[in-house]
């Protein structure tokens, strides 16, 4: 019932469920949700039990940031048991726990051959839910090298599998990111044709977070297509729908100022972009999340390059693989951003500023990344 009730996003029981399993001792490191987004306390001390191989443990912990305080990391062994597993469900989903983590802490690389290994065991057994979240960082990986139709064939089989589950959270998801391919691929009518169906869905079924998700799916096809008023007007009706739905306001918000930044940096208006930077930003350092600093990174580099210091922009660019562990080579806009920073510092130039960026500690890219954004006034 656990499994069901995850898949279809009945979080009250699912975390009622978690209680009961989990107990009062529960492992969680401080500030760690659960499936349900709770905040859970740490745990004095952890029995050697069974339920250490139970799903609702495992799935809990899948949904961390990072592993427990006192944990021994990825690969540890704390994570030795699950994976040797002879039970190939509890291997495969200790594997998406494995990769999960990496690629929290930028690694994509050592996560892998866990991505894999947790689709062929969730194949193995039948679990279609699992095969759709490992497919979603298998597709993330294709998109990241610009692999287009590898990350929309990958897509395409998690909109099939969610539909047949029919699990409405991840169906609409599954359909979000195809559309975001799409646009990337260069398929922009294809992209609207998507994501307007999704919207549609969404709306029925009263899925707010996707619907708020989907309509800046739209705004980014408007802004690709070169219409920046669209785009934004768009954005002004998730606003206005926010304004109404007091559970969406701060999520919509986060979604809304970070689509403006893009919007301001596709009509070349950096100040204004750089405005709007610590806002959309300023509150990722905190969490750590590798994944949204590298998004911050790729920001920077377009702001630097605008504001007169490609070298910077280059540079910055570099720090998003610290942070994610690759550069997004499948954004075309990102794409199009280097060749203009070639342009003006050559290949070498570009390369050698990248590399360096690239070289940075994950800390001193973090220290860098933040003073950078929250410095308001550009330079002269």
């Amino acid at each position: 019932m656990f499994w069901y009730w995850g898949i279809r996003g009945m979080s009250t029981r699912l975390d009622t469920y978690l209680a009961e399993v989990v107990g009062p001792d529960s492992p969680q490191a401080p500030g760690s949700t659960g499936a349900g987004g709770r905040e859970r306390t740490p745990a004095e001390g952890e029995s050697a039990t069974a339920r250490e191989f139970h799903p609702a443990v495992l799935l809990l912990r899948m949904s961390q940031v990072s592993f427990p305080a006192g944990a021994s990391g990825p690969g540890g062994a704390a994570d030795q048991d699950p994976l040797e597993s002879p039970d190939p469900w509890v291997r495969a989903g200790a594997h998406l726990a494995r990769d999960f983590a990496l690629t929290e802490q930028g690694d994509l690389v050592t996560g892998a051959e866990s991505r894999i290994e947790a689709l062929r065991g969730f194949e193995e057994v039948g679990d279609r839910w699992g095969i759709v979240m490992s497919l979603f960082p298998i597709g993330r990986d294709h998109s990241l090298r610009g692999d287009y139709p590898q990350a929309i064939a990958t897509f395409e089989r998690t909109v099939a599998l969610s539909s047949e589950l029919g699990t409405e959270d991840y169906l609409y998801l599954s359909k979000a990111r195809l559309a975001r391919e799409r646009r990337r691929s260069g398929d922009l009518a294809g992209a609207f044709r998507d994501l307007h169906a999704a919207h549609r869905q969404a709306r029925e079924h009263g899925q707010l977070r996707l619907e708020a998700n989907i309509l800046v799916g739209l705004a980014n096809v408007h802004r690709r297509a070169g219409d920046l008023a669209q785009s934004d007007a768009t954005l002004d009706r998730l606003e206005a729908l926010s304004a109404r739905r007091p559970a969406l306001r701060e999520l919509a918000r986060d979604l809304i100022v970070s689509t403006r930044i893009e919007n301001r940096l596709a009509e070349g208006d950096v100040v204004r972009a750089r405005a709007l930077l610590p806002e959309a930003a300023g509150s990722l350092f905190g969490q750590g999340a590798g994944a949204a600093l590298a998004w911050v990174a790729e920001l920077l580099g377009g702001i630097r390059t605008l504001e007169g210091a490609p070298e910077e922009g280059a540079r910055s660019l570099g720090m998003s693989q610290v942070m994610r562990g690759a550069f997004d080579w499948g954004e075309p806009e990102w794409r199009e951003l280097v060749d203009r920073i070639v342009v003006t510092l050559g290949e070498e130039g570009f390369k050698k500023a990248y590399d360096e960026g690239a070289a940075y500690s994950r800390e001193d890219a973090l220290r860098w990344l933040e003073a950078e954004t929250l410095r308001a006034v550009p330079r002269s």
